[in-house]
């Protein structure tokens, strides 16, 4: 109880403030706790469950990388997709397990690993080391594949995942099956922050036609406002890419009509992105 009087504090504070002295003290044992890593993930796991009576069935998981200057370690440190935009340094992937807002689990693996290969190896550390029977998993659209959805149905589980909306001709079917009517307001929002009113968030479910199977479709200003920028922002690209191809033009410097319509075709695929606004599409299942 007299902790909560310091919540406001780290509310303004953002992070728990340690003298460097006593933090270099903490990364010096990490070595030796990293042998033990498991074993108090599972221990203070169990103890969360029993002081807040924790029921484990929602299980968020997410992952992303962080790059090295130098070398990093050995066997973890490759190249691969990165979140940082530092393509050419060394990474690792890190993932993490929330149960109820907590983290219970952290993984981390080879920097060239691929999103949708961790799912089948997070789910079986959940059984295995947490003793986990039925769980839902909710994942990001990296995670999709139809390979790791029957890992989860056939496990007996359910699942929450986003659907990427490319090449996807079943989704685009969803989303033509949409009806402007029947839309239900999310009070929430889609982030802590977003509590407008009337809300920013809709959302809509769809018939699937896949038995044990549900669609759900959603609407948000918030990403219908971004997407606008990122179109804006293309637009202005494009515009002075043509321009400056113009000016070459006029300069006798670029002649032949079939060189200039080709330049403009490199110029249009290099800089014009985005279309009409993209709903996002959750699917969701059972075992």
């Amino acid at each position: 109880r007299q902790g909560r009087r310091f919540v406001p504090h780290w509310h303004r504070h953002k992070r728990v403030r340690v003298h460097f002295r006593q933090l270099e003290a903490w990364y010096r044992t990490l070595d030796q706790l990293i042998t033990a890593k498991e074993k108090i993930e599972v221990a203070l796991f169990h103890r969360l469950r029993d002081l807040f009576s924790l029921k484990p069935e929602l299980v968020l998981y997410d992952i992303t990388s962080t790059y090295f200057e130098g070398a990093g370690p050995v066997g973890f440190a490759k190249h691969g997709y990165s979140r940082d935009g530092k393509p050419h340094h060394v990474q690792v992937i890190v993932a993490v397990v929330m149960v109820s807002g907590w983290p219970i689990a952290h993984h981390v693996w080879a920097g060239n690993e691929v999103d949708h290969t961790t799912v089948g190896k997070a789910i079986n550390d959940l059984h295995q080391r947490f003793g986990f029977k039925r769980l839902v998993f909710v994942g990001d659209r990296g995670m999709v594949t139809s390979d790791n959805i029957e890992t989860i149905r056939s496990g007996g589980h359910g699942y929450l995942v986003g659907l990427k909306r490319r090449r996807n001709k079943k989704l685009d079917r969803w989303l033509k099956a949409v009806d402007e009517t029947k839309w239900i307001d999310c009070p929430v929002g889609i982030t802590a922050q977003e509590k407008t009113n009337p809300p920013g968030t809709r959302a809509q479910e769809v018939a699937s036609g896949v038995a044990g199977m549900r669609v759900i479709i959603i609407d948000s200003d918030e990403r219908r406002d971004s997407e606008e920028a990122l179109r804006q922002k293309s637009m202005e690209r494009t515009r002075q890419a043509l321009e400056k191809l113009e000016r070459r033009v006029a300069a006798g410097k670029l002649k032949q009509p079939e060189k200039i319509g080709a330049a403009a075709e490199r110029l249009l695929q290099r800089n014009l992105r985005g279309g009409p606004h993209q709903q996002a599409v959750l699917c969701a299942g059972v075992g």
